[in-house]
């Protein structure tokens, strides 16, 4: 008999909801939801011939991709015994954990590192969408709501920032940002000329990398005009005086010329958004923050939403609402008080300081130079070279760990060099508690429910981690 389950997708951060058709084989033959590439994808995975299914071992050489099947039990003791091992050998902090994909699965790896005594847990988010929350952290001490904004009937101007609404932020069809607004004015800073940008009253098709010489340009000419908002500055702004005397070079005409846009054009943008509130800025979490300087960029970015006073109000830019945000288990004030210092911490203080995980771009260096300190072992899920800059050496780093364990669906040029891979099931077989200000909802608290039975003998990854905490005797 075919039946219909409802769940949600897991492909982004928005967990659109989806009805999955189950024939009476117990097999998915359908999908129905958002008109989205991603979600409609879910079945391709689900089945797709590569996929891993069962425990491996590797029995060639790194790299050769010659895997073994195995049992789980196997599985479990060798990973136990080559930690504990590397933990006797070089301590605790030399074996890493690292978690790419996927994300429900984080907090139980953070907390088994933690318990285990190691500090090194780490993300791709070294080269993500962190860095701007670290710099949202850091310059308004809290989290600030651009890359996940809400519509609001009162904005009357944004500001759209290196983001394509029509073709990365779902629901693809209801967006605010995919469609005109009567009332609202649109500008998009974008070096392409997207779907979104076709929307804008003004697009701004910069350079690639020199947002940060636009933002700068929109403090001259915002303070230069008397637009800012000075009586919120002189309540709230720290180092004002030094920020305008920094801000004093980036005159129209030199950020025209860095940024490769029409000046008039330019001060056309920067005198609609700075007189049109509440006004809000939109932007990718990411794109911005993934070059030269991205960090100090980013600040500048979201400080447009203080100067103009378009802070944390209705129509403007809000903070995050954490009410319904789990209690922690990731052990992380243990991480922090008891446990030596991450990677990174000597490197990136302002990182490890603010954020909850150590730099995975130093982990190369750590591997192959034993600097800022050495890595011997690693515990991964989701991991794939592709995530670092200069994978190539990635790849090279990995081959050359004592002993490297990872969970995915398919086979990558990371797995390829790992001693075991495990199976992981898919987000269609595993159920979660979804607590995440994502790209679609705010404070709000979702559960999916698990749609089929895991193929094979996939496991979600943090049972895997639960497990293997047994067998390391910590439960």
């Amino acid at each position: 008999m075919t039946t219909v389950k409802r769940t949600t997708c897991y492909e982004c951060d928005a967990n659109c909801v989806f009805d999955i058709t189950i024939n009476d084989q117990q097999r998915a033959v359908a999908v129905e939801g958002p008109d989205c590439p991603r979600g409609q994808a879910q079945l391709s995975r689900q089945y797709h011939p590569d996929r891993l299914l069962y425990p491996l071992k590797r029995v060639g050489a790194k790299g050769s991709g010659n895997f073994e099947r195995i049992s789980w039990d196997e599985a479990y003791q060798t990973i136990a015994a080559a930690m504990e091992k590397t933990k006797a050998e070089h301590g605790a902090p030399a074996v890493g954990f690292f978690a790419g994909y996927t994300k429900e699965a984080r907090p139980q790896l953070q907390r088994l590192a933690h318990a285990f005594g190691s500090p090194n847990y780490l993300t791709e988010s070294g080269c993500c969408f962190s860095a701007t929350m670290v710099a949202e952290k850091v310059t308004y001490g809290y989290k600030l709501k651009t890359t996940s904004t809400v519509e609001s009937p009162l904005t009357k101007c944004v500001l759209v920032w290196s983001t394509n609404a029509v073709g990365s932020i779902p629901p693809f069809d209801t967006h605010h940002l995919n469609q005109r607004k009567a009332g609202r004015k649109m500008i998009v800073v974008d070096p392409r000329r997207t779907e979104t940008a076709e929307l804008a009253d003004i697009h701004l098709q910069i350079r690639p990398g020199t947002d940060g010489a636009l933002a700068l340009g929109f403090h001259h000419l915002i303070f230069k005009n008397g637009w800012q908002a000075q009586a919120f500055l002189d309540e709230w702004a720290n180092g004002l005086e030094a920020f305008c005397d920094y801000i004093k070079d980036f005159t129209p005409s030199k950020v025209a010329e860095i940024c490769g846009i029409d000046e008039p054009l330019f001060r056309q943008a920067v005198e609609l958004f700075a007189t049109t509130p509440p006004a809000q800025i939109a932007m990718s979490p990411t794109s911005t923050v993934q070059h030269s300087n991205g960090f100090q960029n980013h600040r500048a970015m979201i400080l447009l939403s203080a100067v103009t006073g378009n802070i944390d109000r209705e129509g403007g830019n809000r903070f995050y609402n954490n009410k319904a945000f789990p209690k922690s288990i990731e052990l992380f004030d243990v991480c922090l008080n008891e446990l030596p210092p991450r990677i990174g911490d000597e490197v990136y203080p302002i990182w490890t300081k603010y954020w909850p995980a150590g730099q995975s771009m130093l982990m190369p260096d750590c591997i192959l130079e034993g600097k800022p300190q050495p890595l011997k072992t690693l515990v991964a899920m989701g991991i794939n070279t592709a995530m670092w800059p200069n994978s190539k050496r990635m790849e090279k780093a990995l081959a050359a760990l004592d002993f490297f364990v990872t969970s995915d669906f398919f086979h990558n040029p990371a797995t390829l060099q790992a001693d075991i891979v495990l199976p992981a099931a898919t987000s269609l077989e595993r159920p979660a508690l979804i607590a995440y200000p994502g790209c679609a909802y705010q404070g709000e608290i979702r559960y999916r429910h698990q749609a089929l039975e895991p193929l094979g003998e996939a496991k979600p990854d943090g049972e895997m981690f639960l497990e293997l905490g047994v067998r390391l005797g910590m439960g």
